[in-house]
């Protein structure tokens, strides 16, 4: 817990515990990077740059390094492949398990790889819109962790 509220005040909340300060099991980590990778798709073009940068979210924000990193990302975009209905199961397993904060940030790392390709498609604008709803965010709330995307705070 003390990880968790020191990340808190410090303005930069952990996604490496849950809302009770429990370290995130992998099925957590793979439903935020399932989120990165349905969001990366959303535009039906896969850019490079948003590969790169979900592969670096993934490293900073489970410190998780090299084939770690690789195994989470290629387990993620198996299940989604797989059966893409499941994003509605990734998308409450965030909200249930993540504190307000943590799904702000996890929001705003969604619009970060939205960004990284310099472009904003009415597609991922609408995606990016449905999850804040789902996240049980409000509009503030969402437009404030864009602007903290924007403002490079989740590099």
């Amino acid at each position: 817990m003390f990880l968790n509220s020191k990340d808190f005040f410090s303005g930069h909340e952990s996604l490496r515990v849950d809302q009770d300060g429990s370290p995130t099991e992998q099925d957590l980590q793979i439903a935020v990077v399932a989120l990165l990778i349905a969001i990366s798709k959303a535009d039906s073009h896969l850019a490079t740059s948003e590969i790169e940068e979900i592969f670096d979210v993934v490293t900073k924000q489970f410190h998780l390094v090299g084939e770690k990193s690789a195994t989470l990302l290629e387990v993620a975009s198996y299940m989604m492949n797989e059966d893409s209905d499941r994003l509605y199961e990734f998308i409450a397993a965030v909200r249930e398990n993540f504190d307000l904060n943590q799904r702000m940030r996890v929001l705003g790392l969604i619009w970060k790889i939205i960004l990284a390709d310099g472009k904003l498609d009415p597609e991922e604008n609408h995606f990016a819109v449905a999850i804040r709803k789902d996240l049980d965010l409000s509009l503030e709330q969402a437009v404030r962790a864009q602007q903290l995307a924007q403002e490079g705070e989740y590099d």
